[in-house]
């Protein structure tokens, strides 16, 4: 095996998980991870709307219909703005931002992996 070969997978691995771990230093980067991978329709896409009203429900403790106003305006501003776009960037969705959609990427998995241990040893 030649040393660039060899080095190559022990440089991309820490790399990987820093990324992964930056990702879940945000909690509404964690509700989208949780959504994701609890929603029924692995296959199809969710709106970022749908995506800010259960986000928006769960922070302010409110039924989903009444996720409105403001704090869905907010949640929606950072969902586009930050938290979709680094989590498109770290492989775990996949955002299209012309068409305001999300669905899961290629390592939406792990990052659950890593959000159970997270949970697991509060």
């Amino acid at each position: 095996m030649s040393q660039k070969a060899w080095q190559h997978p022990q440089h991309a691995y820490p790399e990987r998980i820093s990324r992964l771990y930056n990702c879940l230093s945000a909690t509404r980067r964690c509700c989208v991870i949780q959504i994701l991978a609890a929603s029924e329709s692995d296959d199809e896409p969710m709106s970022v709307r749908s995506l800010a009203r259960q986000i928006t429900a769960a922070e302010q403790d409110i039924r989903i219909e009444a996720a409105t106003g403001d704090p869905y305006r907010s949640v929606y501003m950072t969902l586009v703005d930050t938290h979709l776009p680094t989590l498109d960037r770290a492989n775990i969705i996949e955002y299209d931002s012309d068409r305001q959609t999300v669905a899961t990427g290629q390592d939406l998995d792990d990052a659950v992996q890593l959000l159970r241990v997270f949970d697991d040893n509060k």
